[in-house]
């Protein structure tokens, strides 16, 4: 009579746990010791990476599972830019302070990141209503309530930005 068999017979126990029991129990196979040792390599490897280098790998990774079409918004999406000097003209006009360059490309950064953010969380509105085509005026106002009530902190409720018509008209 094997463990399989013994522990069966055991009351309570049944056969599929018997054989998790079994499987923990015997030592591995060949296969399943070079995995085991890859998997330490690995970590190994990955703990002398500095966090950048392991970052960039992560990238790396992450792209090669994009889909062509998100490809290709990626790329449009790193060789955007906004203008720093309209940028500069903007914080200037809201803070009424004098604004650096590096202050200017700071500021584009974050709204590129905005906008990246805004035009996916439209896309994916669409995408759930079975839309197809560009993205309409609307959808960005929609995805701009969305990202307003998922992230509060970030977008407080005083944030009327496009709801009058500043930024967008309907």
């Amino acid at each position: 009579m094997d463990a399989t068999a013994k522990a069966s017979a055991t009351p309570g126990v049944s056969k599929e746990e018997a054989k998790v029991e079994n499987k923990l129990k015997r030592p591995l196979s060949k296969a399943e010791d070079k995995n085991e040792q890859a998997k330490k390599r690995r970590k190994e490897e990955e703990e002398e990476l500095d966090p950048e280098e392991l970052d960039r790998q992560r990238i790396r990774h992450l792209l090669t599972l994009f889909t062509p079409e998100q490809m290709r918004r990626y790329e449009h999406f790193r060789r955007s830019h906004f203008n720093r000097k309209k940028v500069k003209k903007i914080i200037q006009s809201v803070s009424s302070l004098p604004v650096s360059d590096e202050m200017s490309i700071a500021m584009g950064g974050v709204a590129k990141i905005f906008a990246g953010e805004l035009i996916e969380t439209a896309r994916l509105i669409m995408e759930k209503n079975n839309l197809e085509g560009p993205i309409r005026p609307s959808q960005v106002l929609s995805a701009y309530a969305e990202l307003k009530r998922s992230n509060p902190e970030v977008l407080p409720p005083g944030a009327n930005g496009l709801r009058k018509g500043r930024l967008l008209r309907r």
